[in-house]
C-alpha cells in the first residue's frame, strides 16, 4: 500500500546451512579423510562458501538501504543510498512492487570511478511471498555485467520439518542442488544437468547417512560418522 513501504527482506535469513556436518573435530576428520562422510561435508561446505559468496554484498546492501527513507512512484517504492569520496561515487538503488501473493524485489547499482562507469546495473533480482515462508533471489556477476544470474536460489520452507531448497549455478561444475528436508530424512542432489548426480542423504533423529553417485556403489556411514555397510 501507499501507506507503508514493506519491510526490506533478510537475504541470509533464507540460507542454508548444514550444521550437521560441522559435528566432527578437526583430529578426527583428519583421521578418516577419505570416509564418506567427509567427502560429503566437503562439498557441502564448498556450497555453503559459494553461497555466503554470492549474497554477502548484496545483503550488506540490503542493510545500507534499510538506513533510507523510501520514496513511493508508480506503484514502487524506492530506496537510495549515494556514497562519494577518492574521486568515486556508488549509488544503489533498491526497488520493492507489492503484488497480491508477493513483492517483487530488485537492486541496480551506479558506479562512477577512475577505472569504470556504469548506470543501473542489476546486481540481484527475486520476490518473496506474501506468507514470507517462500521466494527466490537472482545474484548478476559484478565484472560482465550479464544478463543472467551467476546463483539462483528459491526457498520454501513449510515448518521447521519441511524445507525445500533450490540453488541453480550458472557456470560451475553442478548446474543445480536441491536440498529437501523431511525431519528426519534430509536428502541433496547435486546434478551436472547431464546424467550425474551426487546424492547425499543423512538422519537428523540417527546422524547416519550416505554418499552415492551415479554408476557407483552406494558408502554409507553410521551414527559415529565412521563408514559402514549399507543396509
Amino acid at each position: 500500500s501507499e501507506d507503508e513501504a514493506p519491510a526490506i527482506p533478510s537475504i541470509t535469513s533464507t540460507q542454508i546451512s548444514f550444521d550437521y556436518f560441522k559435528g566432527k573435530i578437526a583430529p578426527e576428520l583428519q583421521q578418516t579423510s577419505n570416509s564418506s562422510y567427509q567427502v560429503a561435508s566437503t562439498l557441502t561446505l564448498v556450497i555453503e562458501s559459494l553461497m555466503a559468496g554470492f549474497t554477502t554484498l548484496p545483503a550488506s546492501f540490503m542493510d545500507v538501504a534499510n538506513n533510507e527513507n523510501a520514496s513511493f512512484s508508480n506503484n514502487v517504492w524506492t530506496w537510495e543510498y549515494t556514497s562519494s569520496g577518492a574521486g568515486a561515487s556508488v549509488s544503489i538503488v533498491l526497488t520493492a512492487e507489492e503484488k497480491p501473493l508477493k513483492t517483487d524485489w530488485e537492486m541496480l547499482i551506479s558506479a562512477e570511478t577512475p577505472d569504470a562507469t556504469f548506470n543501473d546495473y542489476k546486481f540481484l533480482d527475486g520476490y518473496v511471498s506474501k506468507t514470507k515462508n517462500s521466494g527466490e533471489w537472482n545474484f548478476y556477476e559484478f565484472e560482465s555485467q550479464s544478463t543472467s544470474p551467476v546463483l539462483t536460489y528459491t526457498w520454501e520452507i513449510v515448518s521447521t520439518d519441511e524445507v525445500n531448497f533450490q540453488i541453480t549455478f550458472g557456470d560451475f561444475d553442478y548446474s543445480t542442488m536441491s536440498y529437501v528436508r523431511l525431519t528426519p530424512d534430509n536428502t541433496i542432489v547435486l546434478s551436472d544437468g547431464a546424467s550425474d548426480e551426487t546424492t547425499i542423504y543423512w538422519n537428523s533423529e540417527t546422524g547416519a547417512g550416505y554418499y552415492e553417485q551415479t554408476g557407483e556403489e552406494r558408502t554409507c556411514w553410521d551414527e559415529t560418522k565412521e563408514d559402514t555397510s549399507c543396509q
